[in-house]
């Protein structure tokens, strides 16, 4: 039995029509996924900011100077910075060692309102 040419050509240009639509771009979903990410991250920046903390450091070491024939060392003041976060109301930070480590004298600063003072010394 054939099948006349009308109904084939219309079953092809239906197929190529789907073809066709699938093809055609949409409304770029990865464009909407990043806007959503971006608000996203301001809103969580924004709550968490207030708790992030700079911390700037003292601390005393030897320093070498080279002279002509001798070495000399000598101790010098060192200032290091880094942050931190509070972790608790009553004021507890949490920062890496090395931010830290032989300090003698810590200043934070901090943007909320801690009821405790900022600079310490050691």
């Amino acid at each position: 039995m054939k099948r006349p040419v009308h109904w084939v050509l219309g079953l092809v240009g239906l197929v190529l029509g789907m073809c066709v639509e699938a093809q055609v771009p949409q409304e770029k979903p990865t464009e909407n996924l990043l806007l959503g990410l971006n608000a996203s991250l301001e809103q969580l920046s924004t709550k968490v900011s207030p708790a992030v903390v700079h911390i700037e450091v003292v601390s005393y070491g030897s320093a070498a100077d080279d002279g002509d024939d001798t070495k000399v060392q000598t101790l010098s003041k060192q200032r290091g910075s880094g942050s931190g976060v509070t972790v608790d109301p009553e004021g507890y930070i949490v920062t890496a060692p090395h931010v830290v480590e032989g300090a003698r004298r810590i200043h934070i600063a901090v943007k909320s309102h801690i009821p405790s003072r900022t600079t310490w010394e050691l």
